[in-house]
């Protein structure tokens, strides 16, 4: 699994996991670090990469204002 990578090969534990029982969005609790794993149809369909280019654009917008 990918935690179990995660511990083996980084010595990564995690807080929590949601998502494993529907298996279209995983989510990991690192601590510092939330990990997103998607099925490709759902990561197409949340489209984070754009939302988050969005409010930086907004907020670099702001910043220069």
């Amino acid at each position: 699994s990918t935690t179990k990578s995660l511990k083996d090969n980084y010595n990564f534990t995690h807080n929590g996991i949601e998502g494993l029982r529907e298996s279209k969005w995983v989510l990991v609790d690192l601590g510092d670090v939330l990990l997103h794993i998607f099925h490709e149809i759902t990561r197409e369909e949340y489209d984070l990469e754009g939302l988050w280019g969005t409010w930086l654009n907004n907020y670099k917008k702001q910043q220069q204002q």
